[in-house]
């Protein structure tokens, strides 16, 4: 294949349903990529200073393939000083001041083919570079440690419903405070960064195997081995409730949402909030007030559900009060958030979980808050 056939080929791709939200998660294999480098550097010239003007001119011609290509080579040149490793494997010195031209017209290319980029919420010192690392996606250096992360959220806090609107957000929120990327700064920064939340939602996707998803190739197999020993049956997980502010804006209630009806067994489901049991229907979401004691605990029995965690939630003030004040709706896009009508008021959640042993005929689900 030529550049011109590969072109064709990822054209199609990008504008399909496949499509990935970030370049780097094309599924572009190892093999494909590196015969991508050979025709490229065939098309590059000898003389070094006329190299970045046909790169420039590829990219224009065969915008499909030289931005997926680019993005992929962005990720493994994401370790260390990015500028010489990006520069190596594409084969062409790019000067400082051409930085700016070279990456406008790799964003103008992925407009053409579909693609969209956003800027980091704070910019470094390497502005235009920056833009390119969005593209990217991960450091692929570090995909063990992103998969491991994963892992580690799912044993700790149970992994989020892929089907809701702010999954990636909330697994980036929890993936945050694993311990595998205490040492990793540069894969937290691209998690804390605006293609973080689009990324996870699509390893979320695949180590649940909510449906067929195309993705780079690199971190698919990364996440499927972290998840390799879980099994079958994760596709649905058990809901846990969580805090929200009342309708009257003055009090705080618990929501115990609906449960996935795979996971319910034979006895029906069964909220025991604060001690009392309180049987609900399959297809109900129950809502009960929270009092301005310290902690309460909420537990969910059901006849399949073989996993157990306790949730921990303390909302206060700078006076340790519950939120007294009015007229604001917060909804739970994240797993925290900061409320400031007149004065801050930080609620915080915190997990821990362990696994219910399978032999149980009736396992539990606590919360405590």
């Amino acid at each position: 294949m030529n550049l011109s056939d590969h072109n064709n080929s990822w054209k199609t791709f990008l504008e399909s349903e496949k499509c990935p939200p970030v370049l780097g998660l094309a599924p572009l294999s190892d093999a494909e990529a590196d015969g991508i480098r050979t025709l490229v550097h065939a098309q590059l010239p000898t003389e070094p200073g006329q190299r970045f003007n046909r790169l420039l001119s590829l990219l224009k011609h065969y915008p499909a393939v030289m931005t997926v290509w680019l993005a992929r080579v962005a990720g493994q040149a994401y370790d260390g000083n990015f500028g010489e490793n990006f520069e190596r494997l594409v084969g062409v010195k790019i000067q400082i001041p051409a930085r700016s031209e070279f990456v406008k017209t790799f964003r103008q290319c992925c407009f053409l083919v579909g693609i969209t980029t956003l800027d980091p919420p704070q910019m470094g010192v390497f502005i235009h570079m920056e833009r390119l690392l969005f593209q990217a996606g991960l450091p692929l250096c570090h995909v063990e440690h992103f998969a491991n992360s994963m892992r580690w959220v799912e044993r700790q806090f149970s992994l989020p419903d892929p089907n809701l609107a702010d999954a990636g957000q909330d697994l980036r929120a929890l993936m945050i405070q694993s311990p595998n990327l205490t040492n990793v700064p540069i894969l937290r920064r691209a998690l804390t960064g605006p293609a973080g939340p689009l990324i996870c939602e699509a390893a979320l996707r695949v180590a649940l195997d909510a449906e067929p998803l195309e993705i780079n190739p690199t971190i698919a197999q990364a996440v499927q081995g972290a998840f390799e020993d879980v099994g079958h049956g994760m596709t649905e997980r058990p809901r846990a409730p969580f805090l929200r502010l009342a309708v009257d804006f003055c009090s705080l209630e618990v929501v115990c949402p609906k449960q996935p009806a795979s996971l319910i067994g034979a006895t029906g489901l069964i909220w025991v909030v604060g001690g009392m049991p309180q049987r609900v229907g399959v297809n109900d979401e129950t809502v009960f007030p929270v009092a301005s004691q310290g902690h309460f605990t909420v537990e969910h029995r059901s006849g399949k559900v073989l996993h157990s965690t306790r949730r921990h939630c303390r909302p206060c003030g700078q006076d340790g009060s519950l939120l007294t004040r009015r007229r604001f709706a917060y909804p739970r896009t994240r797993p925290f958030w900061n409320i400031q009508p007149g004065r801050v008021v930080t609620m915080f959640e915190t997990f821990c979980s362990a696994k219910a042993k399978a032999s149980l005929s009736s396992a539990s689900k606590t919360h405590s808050f």
